[in-house]
Formats: structure tokens, C-alpha cells, sequence
């Protein structure tokens, strides 16, 4: 028995030391249409340099159709560079609707969404190194348009834009378009919408693509020229980035083709068309895999490329340095970009959703390699994760004792028991929220985080598991690179979670614990139904009832009906039905946010009735208290929708 068991720890490790090679496995023996475009078709553009990252295609090869085809990914394009030179520019996949089309990775344009901030900041920056901005005043003096409202003593910086902690709700609608005709100028569409400050600034951080737009705004307001026509001079036409662009609609000259927009229905794909960006500089960039490998190429070295400068060597190292860092354990927001960690050692990037594609930048100084990755999926995050981690794992595994963070922070290891972990479980809730218009539900629903403590000791995060390494700090089980660190309040509460440079994650507590929310809901909505049922049956015997309780009941049947209706009208019931939510035109939601309210009045007023009925009615005890619990139950859930910016058409954005 105990040589059996030794003999199968020995398949255990021997399948574990080999698992990295089955992409290259993958690739010699994939047969899918996937594999088609990625390995038959010749190599994009000029051959490129021999690499010092062994069998690096047949590799990349095999772990992005690999990624594709376990995601139902339709296209991707990849980049690498190392050293200075670009080693892998691909496409893989397909980039039409009829798949005759293979992605190329030299001349087809993804969107990259919010990689193109990267590119906002690389343009604030030569400005400042011109003495044309600064980064520490009001970002209001360099504007002309509107003015950032005064509503806390600090302004607004852009150094608190670069680190997200401007102290701005977020945005949820009127960042993408379906539709050419709703695309605005960049001031018209940041002024249309404002967004509140809810925070002082240079606290907390909250992601906000209306933030980086406006820092584009800024760019054009100094330099005297739109911020494309910046941007194409002094960054894209330098670097020889030929095939991109920030211009929505490209234009019919702009030599290249641009990739669908997919999702999977049915077993089959479907081209939604191009996705317009409604704030452009944070995320309209259409860009190839080369064009990308060449702003890596100069961000990785001293600013240039092919002997075309963009930056300055020091702006360059600058750009890597922490701006914002929440906790000493944690990772930090950069001038511009974010920091990661790959095995052990620190990298820098910026990662972009575009509703359909999903791209992630990842840069490695010490290493002097980058990456670049889009797909051209709704819902391929999973294959993003999955390709980059296995480029990492086979090139740059870590090394023996490697400090997890470039940071001084060094944690002392803390057994991983369940003992004085009850400070912990709860809701947590993302900073990166909307808070004033009826938006606010649906943005707080991607940024609740549930924090439970684990069988085996640690804390559940997300569905996985963290041990303590230090006092407030957590590290992932299965992934040394990841941690948590959670602050106190100066009770000695636990107020905040932090998970992320550009976000921080406020613990919930009383009236705002969603629990409570959704049984209050649950209980309301059970309660409509029996009214519906009830009032149905009590037409039968209308004619024997007092005035009160006709009122009463008509009121309740009524307020019921208009609820669920509302509901039925509001909640997308599938992924597209959220999308044209999403992409559509939001106040066209102004009369069905009408209804809540209408039902909100006949529920107080069937309140106020059960009150009346039990003055002047001589009905049953039970008669009463069944009322009554009905009309309280119908006006608890209106205060619900009203937490949630749902009462009313004065919610809407903008």
C-alpha cells in the first residue's frame, strides 16, 4: 500500500511538472477552426528577431487557442517584447461575422477600451515635462468649458485623477454606444453628466472613466488641438503605430480592418458591430498587436522607439512610481498606470473591458518583457487570466524566496486558524459605485464582495481562500501574488477591504446590509401576489365591504399590480436584454421609473387606511393586522426602491 501511494504522488508530480507543455501539445495537434487562423496562416509583418524566450509561438500558440477554445473566444491578438524588440505580434481566430476573415496581428484593430488611459497619462506626462501642466493644481484651472463643483475645501487634481482618488461617483451609463448618432463631442459628453463627489479627494479610490476623459479634455485645452489629433501627433505617428486610432468611426482611409463585436448564442457567434466609446480618451483606442508591442517597447526602455522619443528617461521611471498606496501591504496606483505582480516580481499595466473585448497591457522591467492580449468575446475575462498567467508560469516562474512586492512591507506569517477572525465576515462594497442616479443598483451589483471565514481556516473572499500573514492582512492560498488587507475605524471596527489599487470596499452595516434588503424584497413580493389573489376573490363580496376597506383593498390590488409590473419591465431576463439596457437610451427609463412612485403614494395611502380601520372598522383582529401588514410591507418595499434611486424619474442620469 505505501508503495502504491508513493507511486501515485510520483504520476501527481510528473503530470504537475508537465502541465505547461500541453498548449504546445494543443498546438500541434488543434484541428478547431481556431487553430486554422492561428497556425496556418503566415506570420504577420517583417520576420522577427531571433528570442531568448524558447519555442515562445509554438507556445503562445498553443495556450491562446488553448484559452479560445475552453472561453468560447471567437478572435484574439497577442504581443511580446523583450529586450527591446518585438518577439511575437499574432492574431488568432477570426475577425467577421462569417469567420472568412483570420485576425491579423499586424493589421486588425481591437478596441482595448481602458488600456487606452495608458496612452491619456503618456500624453498628461509630456506636458508636464513641457511645463505646460501641472500635476498638484486645481484641474480646474485648465478648464474652460464647465467647472468642477467646490463641494469639499480640497480640488481636484490631476494626481488624484491618475490614482482614481478624485472622490467621483461612477459612471454607469453613456460609456458605450451601439448607436453612431449618440456619440457627443468630448466636452458635450462630459458635461452632459457630472459626476457628484462623494468622497474628499486623495482618500479612498474609485475607478472613473469620466475622470480620465476629462484629463483628456485637459490635454486638448493646453496643447490647442483636439485630444485625437494629440494624441495621433504626438504618440501614435512617433511610434510608427500606424493601424490605430482613436477617431470614432474610423475613418474609411485609416488602412487596417477593424474585428467584430461577439457573443456566443445558441452554439454560434454573433457580430453586434462596433461599439462606440461615449468618453472617448478613457477608452475609444482601436489598436493592432504590433502598434501595441511598440508602445511597450518604448515604455519598457528609455522613452523612444526606432529613435522616435515620446518620454524622457525619467518620466519614463516616473511613471512607474506610486502615486497612491492604501496600505503598506498592498499594491499601488501608479502616474498612469497600475501595479501588478507576476510570480514575485513587480510588474505594471493596465487592463480594459470594452462590453465585447477584453485586453490586459502587462509590462516587467526587471525582466525587460511585456505582453499585450485582447479577445474579441463577450465574457472572455477567464481566457485573459488563463493566457497571461501561462506566459508567466513558463518564462518567469518564481523564484526560491522571492518577496511577493516590490514594497518594503514584510509580514510576519500567522498560523491559519479561525481564532479572532469573527471582525472580518460581512458584505463589502465597492467604492466604485453610483450613488444619485437610479444607475446605483446596478453598479453595486458587480462591487458587492462577501467575506466569510473557511472550514479550513482563513477567510472565503470571492470564493477563495486567504490565511493571515500579518495583523488586517491576507494572503491568497493559491496564488502568493494576491493579498488583502482590511482597516480599521477608530473604534477598532473593520470599515474597509482593500483588494485593489483603484477601488476600496466599504463593510456594510445596518440599514445598508443587503441581506436585510432582499428579505424585506422577497417578503414584499410574496405579499403582492396574495394581495392579487386576495383582491380576486374579494370582488365576490365587494358589495358587503365598508367604504374604508374597498378603499383599502383597491389601493393594495393596485400599488401590487404597478409593482410587479415595474419589475417585469425593469429586470433584463438575459444577457442581451442587459446589453440594450446597458447601450440604450437611458431616459427612455423616465416613465417606467414613474411607476414605483405611483405605487409608492397608493401604498401610503392604504396605509394610512389600515390606520382608519382600526378606529372605526369593527373588523376582526386578524382582519386588521392582516391589512396593515400588508400596506407596511408595500411601503417598506417603496423605501427599497428609493434607497436604490428607483422612485421617481428625477433619477435619471444626467
Amino acid at each position: 500500500m505505501i508503495h502504491r501511494k508513493k507511486a501515485c504522488r510520483n504520476a501527481l508530480s510528473f503530470c504537475r511538472s508537465r502541465i505547461l507543455l500541453l498548449p504546445m501539445l494543443c498546438a500541434a495537434v488543434a484541428v478547431s477552426p481556431f487553430s486554422v487562423s492561428a497556425v496556418d496562416h503566415e506570420p504577420d509583418g517583417p520576420s522577427l528577431p531571433p528570442s531568448e524566450l524558447p519555442e515562445l509561438e509554438a507556445f503562445m500558440d498553443g495556450a491562446v487557442i488553448t484559452a479560445m477554445e475552453a472561453n468560447n473566444a471567437l478572435g484574439a491578438i497577442v504581443s511580446v517584447v523583450h529586450k527591446g524588440k518585438t518577439v511575437l505580434a499574432k492574431g488568432y481566430g477570426y475577425a467577421d461575422e462569417a469567420r472568412s476573415v483570420p485576425v491579423s496581428g499586424s493589421s486588425t484593430r481591437f478596441s482595448v477600451a481602458s488600456v487606452s488611459k495608458t496612452l491619456v497619462w503618456t500624453s498628461v506626462m509630456q506636458l508636464v515635462e513641457r511645463g505646460s501642466l501641472n500635476l498638484d493644481v486645481d484641474v480646474n484651472s485648465y478648464l474652460t468649458q464647465f467647472q468642477i463643483p467646490d463641494t469639499y475645501e480640497q480640488p481636484v487634481t490631476l494626481r488624484h485623477i491618475l490614482a482614481h482618488t478624485a472622490g467621483f461617483e461612477d459612471r454607469v451609463f453613456g460609456l458605450f454606444y451601439r448607436d453612431v448618432e449618440r456619440l457627443q463631442t468630448p466636452e458635450d459628453a462630459l458635461a452632459y453628466y457630472i459626476p457628484k463627489r462623494v468622497r474628499a479627494p486623495g482618500t479612498y479610490p474609485a475607478y472613473s472613466n469620466w475622470a480620465t476623459a476629462l484629463a483628456g479634455l485637459i490635454v486638448a485645452n493646453v496643447s490647442g488641438v483636439s485630444f485625437n489629433r494629440y494624441v495621433a501627433d504626438n504618440i501614435l505617428t512617433p511610434l510608427d503605430m500606424t493601424f490605430s486610432t482613436f477617431v470614432e468611426p474610423i475613418p474609411d482611409e485609416k488602412p487596417g480592418t477593424h474585428s467584430g463585436a461577439f457573443r456566443r448564442t445558441a452554439g454560434d457567434y454573433v457580430d453586434d458591430g462596433f461599439i462606440f466609446s461615449g468618453l472617448g480618451p478613457a477608452a475609444a483606442l482601436s489598436a493592432t498587436a504590433e502598434d501595441m508591442a511598440k508602445f511597450m517597447i518604448a515604455h519598457l526602455g528609455d522613452g523612444s522607439f526606432d529613435g522616435q522619443r515620446i518620454l524622457e528617461p525619467e518620466t519614463v521611471l516616473q511613471m512607474r512610481e506610486p502615486t497612491h498606496r492604501q496600505h503598506k501591504a498592498m499594491k499601488a496606483s501608479l502616474h498612469g498606470f497600475r501595479e501588478y505582480t507576476h510570480n514575485g516580481r513587480f510588474a505594471y499595466g493596465h487592463g480594459g473591458n470594452h462590453v465585447y473585448f477584453l485586453s490586459t497591457l502587462v509590462m516587467v522591467p526587471e525582466e525587460d518583457v511585456g505582453i499585450f492580449v485582447s479577445f474579441n468575446t463577450l465574457d472572455s475575462s477567464a481566457a485573459l487570466t488563463q493566457l497571461k498567467n501561462a506566459f508567466f508560469d513558463r518564462y518567469y516562474p518564481r523564484k526560491p524566496a522571492q518577496d511577493v512586492f516590490r514594497s518594503t512591507y514584510q509580514g510576519s506569517a500567522l498560523p491559519a486558524s479561525n481564532e479572532s477572525l469573527d471582525d472580518y465576515p460581512g458584505s463589502y462594497l465597492s467604492t466604485r459605485r453610483n450613488y444619485s442616479t437610479w444607475a446605483k443598483g446596478l453598479s453595486d451589483i458587480p462591487g458587492l464582495v462577501k467575506v466569510s471565514i473557511a472550514e479550513k481556516g482563513g477567510l472565503l473572499v470571492g470564493g477563495k481562500r486567504y490565511i493571515a500573514i500579518d495583523e488586517d492582512v491576507f494572503q491568497n492560498t493559491e496564488n502568493a501574488d494576491q493579498r488583502i488587507a482590511f482597516e480599521r475605524d477608530e473604534a477598532g471596527e473593520i470599515s474597509y477591504l482593500f483588494d485593489s489599487p483603484h477601488r476600496a470596499l466599504q463593510k456594510l452595516t445596518g440599514l445598508d446590509n443587503r441581506v436585510f434588503h432582499l428579505v424585506v424584497v422577497l417578503l414584499a413580493l410574496l405579499t403582492m401576489l396574495l394581495v392579487i389573489v386576495y383582491g380576486i376573490w374579494k370582488v365576490r363580496v365587494w358589495w358587503r365591504s365598508s367604504r374604508i376597506e374597498k378603499l383599502l383593498v383597491g389601493a393594495l390590488l393596485s400599488a401590487s399590480l404597478i409593482n410587479l409590473i415595474f419589475l417585469a419591465k425593469f429586470m433584463p431576463t438575459s444577457l442581451l436584454g442587459f446589453l440594450d439596457l446597458y447601450l440604450g437610451d437611458q431616459p427612455s427609463v423616465s416613465v417606467l421609473l414613474s411607476l414605483p412612485l405611483i405605487a409608492a403614494c397608493l401604498s401610503i395611502g392604504a396605509l394610512l387606511a389600515s390606520a382608519m380601520l382600526w378606529l372605526r372598522d369593527g373588523r376582526s383582529l386578524i382582519v386588521k393586522l392582516r391589512y396593515s401588514g400588508a400596506a407596511s410591507l408595500l411601503v417598506a418595499f417603496a423605501w427599497i426602491l428609493n434607497y436604490w434611486n428607483l422612485l421617481g424619474p428625477w433619477y435619471l442620469q444626467g
